[in-house]
């Protein structure tokens, strides 16, 4: 029962695709010159995924997370460069539908946002965060239930705080 509640949140909530099957985002914009290397997305950094999360779904586009307790849900997406489609994709709401703030982490344009959501095992608070460069937006996403304990809270917002995004650079 905790694994169709949980996937139904995921569903329902964040509309991420993250069990679609699709390829990584084309760039935007003029095609690459012959001889110009395109730029690989960043790798997403979980703290703790391997100790304290259970993957639920992983594709190119998306990976879903849940706490061992299923009170508690995490997604990220990878995206074309539009920060408007990404908090899309990741909300399934319109970004001014959430106000997001903007500011720079990573050297990248970040976005902020919350909201709540509803669905018959009840509501849901969730925080959002879209990091743009000039080819890619990745998002990342938590939410908990209202009533979840101190703990799954605590571990929740640990994780969304320690987010983290990696160049893989071929050393």
């Amino acid at each position: 029962m905790r694994k169709i509640r949980i996937l139904a949140v995921v569903t329902a909530l964040l509309l991420c695709g993250c069990g679609r099957q699709k390829p990584a985002p084309a760039p935007v914009g003029e095609p690459i010159p012959a001889g110009v290397e395109q730029a690989q997305p960043c790798s997403a950094v979980m703290p703790w995924s391997d100790l304290k999360m259970n993957l639920i779904s992983e594709s190119p586009s998306g990976t879903c997370w849940e706490s061992p307790d299923g009170e508690c849900c995490w997604v990220t997406t990878l995206s074309d460069p539009d920060p408007e489609q990404a908090i899309r994709e990741l909300t399934g709401f319109e970004a001014a539908q959430l106000h997001p703030f903007r500011q720079e982490r990573f050297g990248m344009e970040e976005y902020r946002f919350s909201w709540t959501a509803n669905n018959e095992d009840g509501t849901y608070l969730c925080m959002g965060q879209v990091h743009r460069d000039e080819n890619y937006c990745y998002g990342m996403a938590v939410c908990w239930r209202e009533d979840a304990g101190p703990e799954t809270r605590a571990l929740c917002s640990e994780v969304y705080a320690n987010y983290g995004l990696y160049i893989d650079e071929g050393a």
